[in-house]
């Protein structure tokens, strides 16, 4: 212990002797550790952080799947009720649904995030509440007494400022009166917990407060101790065709049939259910430890070139009796000092993104927080830095002749094996940070192409405004008599050059329908997966999509009127084989009456700026609101095409929609520009976080390029000072400078295509518009590498030609 401390107590004077040095140590470490941290919190809030609740390894979520493995979108309340009674696979099954509510406190509204929980939610988890109690299976039961309710700890904090009395208190939820009985403990979010719920009510309630199209339950379940996953899947599976056998109700979409074919798969709950990274962090991982792995290259290299000028002293402590590896030791305890300092700033600075990288990469609602697994990762990763680093100096440090050293001036030693092994750690930054400068390109152009791709609709002037008058009871025609209403008022606002409502605004879902042109659905034409939308007249002309053929639709397509839809351009062309559409006839597959096409639309990318692929279909069709079916309504956007800026309109907006329904609210006012920027948020996340990783690297590169350049003229002085008396001009010495380091350079940059390539080539599914080897962008790359290395070289190389040949010769 005596020892190690004397190593410690001697290093740091060794540092502080060398403030430049260690000054620039530090700094490039903690870009590198700090970046690493930073990502890794992340991970750890969305991947590894398990729930807090009891054993969160025994917690499953329980999918029904059809037999060709798809989801079957949840379990019909009915069918989890029964599974529930006749359970005896898993300790328990717990059935929840997230919704909004619009929730009133001493008559203040607001839209708030909620869940309905089956019974046994919160025993089967082992959460106990903060105050009050959780809900219990007697809370699940039809009672005339006012229901239930229990709010989450951050609701409580924002809304009734930690007021004990909440308990008892009276909250409405859609009008319905609810006691409050307790309060969730602090950081527990809901199941799972990227749907953070404020309030929580028994499911009972469900078929009365749903949204129309929540028709479904998620179910999960904790294990028995002593029964695998596997063996419960199995029993469940049986249960599910149990129950279809005998034939207990379902919905009208999941009748017994399909039940007697659907299995149960068990997907591991405790961590929040995501079973792995996704390819954004995933990317950022390998970006950040890329970084990582070029700031310990350029460290190296600087301990090289320091242990070079230290090998006097490294000579005598030898020749004084010290062994080799006494001294290998102590030069790793210098590195690991070195590495603690840049360790601990790189924390800190990680603890500065905290709030920034979360909603940067679209995890806002989770939140990111100090914790054991995050000091353990920063720990380990400056020890494994500090030792990566400090090894090959210490070893080729102490490798060295002590008589023709000790007969060297101090500070005058080296030789060409320590400028051999600096060039190759700069060719390998150089490469390092080459590949990670053309994934970050390619991220780059990515976003470039999709902020310039045509999506099919205006960007500008749109106002957009999410309501849910379903949850204050509109229904039928009263429901749509709200929406007839709400748009009368807002088209006499000054400045609305038009408005319109839609279900599914562009960027934001829609609705997933078959469709056929056969005389019947029943024949043998497969059906034709279609999007669907349910739209208001003057949605077109609102959102700027070009009416290419026919009509929009207007008052006199009614809820008695035949049935018409608008098709899109590639909808016509596929299913009419080039006939005029208009006219045409065809049938959705959940509805046997003929639709009539009485317009066609410019296609729109409804689903993502990428287009469309197997999962989101191009083809799309829009049916008028009055026709819709009356369970896809309940929730709708309108939308508002104004003359100038469209957030000057939200004060009056709100005021004219109240004029409509005094509790009627908005969720959520926002432009159609800020979505489309939403919608590329992981592209600008991307983009952003791999530039500055890249731009990071180049400099880091050139740092090292001119570290080596700067000791291998500084080693070359006496060779360039007799070239200069025998002739040379100052400028064969600056070109003999700058060829040596190009050559260098161009090594690096021939290593790091190779490892473009193999990245591009990796990453290609998050590209959008470009080729992995994109002309472009490996020319911008290029570009900026030569021009960093350029500037790296000039110097020592101006510094070479300025060398006075007289002083050169005498120089040792």
């Amino acid at each position: 212990m005596e020892t190690l401390l004397q190593d410690i107590r001697y290093g740091c004077r060794m540092l502080a002797k060398s403030p430049g040095f260690t000054a620039v140590a530090v700094i490039t470490l903690a870009l590198g550790i700090g970046a690493n941290t930073a990502i890794f919190s992340v991970v750890d809030a969305v991947v590894l952080r398990a729930l807090p609740v009891r054993d969160p390894q025994q917690l499953v979520y329980v999918h029904l799947l059809h037999a060709d493995g798809r989801d079957a979108d949840g379990f019909p309340e009915p069918l989890f009720r029964e599974l529930q009674r006749q359970n005896d696979a898993v300790a328990g099954l717990i059935g929840f649904d997230g919704t909004l509510f619009n929730a009133s406190i001493d008559g203040k509204p607001e839209l708030i995030q909620g869940h309905f929980v089956s019974g046994n939610f919160y025993s089967v988890l082992g959460v106990s509440a903060t105050a009050g109690r959780t809900l219990s299976p007697e809370d699940d039961q039809i009672s005339d007494k006012p229901a239930a309710a229990v709010i989450s700890y951050d609701y409580w904090k924002r809304r009734f400022s930690l007021d004990p009395a909440v308990v008892g208190k009276t909250i409405y939820l859609d009008k319905i009166p609810f006691t409050i009985v307790g309060v969730t403990p602090r950081g527990f979010l809901g199941v799972p917990p990227e749907q953070s719920s404020m309030i929580s009510i028994p499911m009972v309630m469900h078929s009365r407060l749903a949204l129309k199209d929540h028709t479904t339950l998620d179910v999960a379940a904790r294990l028995k101790p002593d029964v695998a996953g596997s063996q419960a899947a199995g029993r469940l599976t049986d249960l599910v065709r149990q129950i279809a056998g005998q034939q207990v109700s379902s919905s009208p979409a999941q009748g017994r049939q399909d039940l007697l074919t659907q299995r149960i798969d068990l997907i591991p709950a405790g961590r929040g259910g995501i079973r792995e990274f996704s390819p954004q962090l995933r990317i950022l991982m390998a970006v950040v430890g890329v970084l990582l792995l070029i700031a310990c290259v350029n460290i190296a290299n600087l301990l090289l070139a320091r242990s070079t000028v230290r090998q006097y002293e490294i000579a005598t402590r030898l020749a004084l009796g010290a062994s080799r590896g006494r001294v290998v030791r102590q030069m790793l305890t210098e590195s690991l000092l070195l590495a603690s300092c840049g360790g601990v700033l790189g924390f800190l600075v990680s603890l500065w993104t905290t709030d920034l990288l979360p909603t940067l990469l679209s995890y806002d609602e989770i939140p990111v927080n100090l914790n054991f697994r995050i000091l353990v990762f920063s720990a380990v990763a400056t020890v494994a830095a500090g030792i990566f680093f400090g090894v090959l100096p210490a070893l080729r440090g102490t490798r060295i002749e002590l008589i023709s050293t000790l007969k060297q001036t101090p500070g005058r030693t080296g030789g060409p094996h320590r400028s051999r092994l600096g060039r190759a750690l700069v060719v390998a930054q150089v490469s390092l940070s080459f590949a990670l400068l053309m994934s970050a390109g390619l991220f780059l152009r990515t976003l470039l192409k999709l902020n310039s791709v045509d999506p099919g609709f205006s960007r500008e002037r749109i106002l957009l405004a999410t309501m849910y008058p379903t949850i204050l009871g509109y229904q039928g025609e009263k429901e749509l008599n709200l929406y007839q209403s709400v748009l009368d008022q807002v088209r006499t606002i000054p400045g609305v050059e038009a408005a319109s409502l839609s279900r599914f605004h562009v960027l934001q879902g829609y609705w997933a329908r078959s469709v056929s042109v056969s005389a019947r659905t029943d024949q043998a034409q497969p059906p034709t997966e279609v999007s669907c939308n349910v739209v208001a007249p003057e949605f077109f002309r609102t959102l700027g999509v070009p009416l290419l053929r026919g009509r929009d639709f207007n008052s006199a397509d009614t809820t008695s009127s035949p049935r018409v839809a608008i098709v899109s351009e590639s909808f016509a062309r596929k299913l009419f084989a080039g006939a005029n559409p208009i006219g045409q006839t065809f049938r959705f597959k959940d509805h046997d009456a003929a639709v009539t096409v009485v317009g066609v639309v410019n296609d729109v990318r409804n689903r993502s700026l990428r287009g469309s692929d197997a999962n989101h279909p191009a083809l799309a069709s829009y049916v008028p609101i009055v026709q819709a079916p009356p369970e896809i309504l309940g929730q709708v956007t309108l939308e508002i095409r104004a003359t100038g800026d469209p957030t000057a309109l939200t004060d009056v907006l709100r005021q004219r929609v109240r004029a409509a329904d005094k509790d009627l609210t908005f969720r959520k006012v926002y432009t159609q520009a800020s979505l489309m920027d939403e919608s590329l948020s992981d592209e600008r996340a991307l983009a952003a976080l791999t530039s500055g990783c890249g731009l990071v690297a180049v400099l880091l590169a050139g740092v090292g390029l001119f570290g080596v350049t700067a000791y291998s003229v500084a080693q070359r002085t006496k060779e360039i000072g007799v070239r200069m008396a025998l002739g040379a001009q100052r400028t064969n010495i600056l070109g003999l400078v700058l060829r040596e380091a190009m050559i260098l350079v161009v090594a690096g940059l021939g290593l790091g295509a190779v490892g473009a390539v193999v990245a591009a080539r990796l990453i290609a599914t998050q590209l959008f518009g470009v080729t992995p080897a994109d002309p472009v962008t490996i020319a911008a790359a290029l570009l900026l590498m030569t021009a960093v290395a350029g500037i790296a070289s000039i110097v020592p190389a101006r510094r070479a030609s300025a060398v006075d040949p007289m002083v050169a010769l005498r120089y040792e």
